[in-house]
């Protein structure tokens, strides 16, 4: 029998905000500077908030599925429907975005 691959492992809260703290000085500083109240920071590192959430992982270089794996489990997603809408978000974030084209329209 195969057994199934360990689950990756979130990135600590206190891992996140002392990268976010070296890059920007404060985690008020990059609230400010995205434009974010600062309490809605805090919340996304304790619970789910897809916008937030791929507010911060781009400040990091990173995408939010690589710093939350166990909030964007596909499984899990998949198996609760009141979740459908973080597939859809992680799914949309990292589609390639379509080049622009140029049309001729000439009357």
């Amino acid at each position: 029998m195969a057994k199934k691959p360990a689950p990756k492992k979130d990135w600590t809260r206190e891992y996140i905000k002392y990268r976010l703290r070296s890059e920007y000085g404060s985690m008020v500083a990059f609230a400010i500077q995205k434009g974010l109240n600062p309490d809605v920071i805090k919340r996304a590192l304790h619970v789910p908030y897809p916008k937030v959430e791929r507010v911060i992982a781009s400040a990091l270089g990173a995408t939010p599925v690589e710093i939350w794996p166990s909030r964007y489990d596909p499984e899990l997603l998949r198996s609760n429907w009141r979740l459908w809408r973080r597939l859809v978000n992680v799914q949309s974030s990292t589609a390639a975005k379509p080049a622009l084209v140029e049309t001729d329209q000439t009357n």
